[in-house]
């Protein structure tokens, strides 16, 4: 049973843009990619034990921004970590392998400082 993920991720935004509803509620979007490394542990039952160890992590997501610097996302993940599937080490005395975790998320992203200095403007 998997207990707990730790990781450190990279995101990478390669598409934005941004929208109107009806020609009034303008908002801004955009779909991303993100991969990591992270750490995992994995509580063991019966004869199956505890185990720890490196945890890769990668997905894509998007996200829609109603305010600056608040957006609504959405990310679908698959953190890959090495452990025993339940019943196979002790039917097939079989070692660990890498089992995927996948994971569908949603929340609320708070990104400071709210309002970007124009990079244009600064320009002589």
């Amino acid at each position: 049973r998997l207990q707990l993920i730790t990781n450190a991720i990279v995101e990478l935004a390669p598409l934005s843009g941004k929208a109107t509803i009806m020609n009034k509620a303008l908002f801004y979007y955009d779909f991303h990619v993100v991969g990591g490394v992270g750490f995992a542990t994995v509580k063991g039952a019966g004869s199956i034990e505890d185990s720890s160890g490196f945890s890769p992590m990668f997905g894509a997501g998007a996200r829609v921004f109603f305010l600056p610097g608040i957006a609504l996302t959405m990310d679908f993940r698959d953190y890959l970590v090495s452990m025993v599937e339940a019943g196979s080490a002790v039917e097939l005395n079989k070692s660990a392998s890498y089992v995927n975790n996948f994971t569908l998320m949603f929340g609320v992203d708070f990104m400071l400082p709210f309002d970007l200095p124009d990079a244009a403007a600064k320009r002589p």
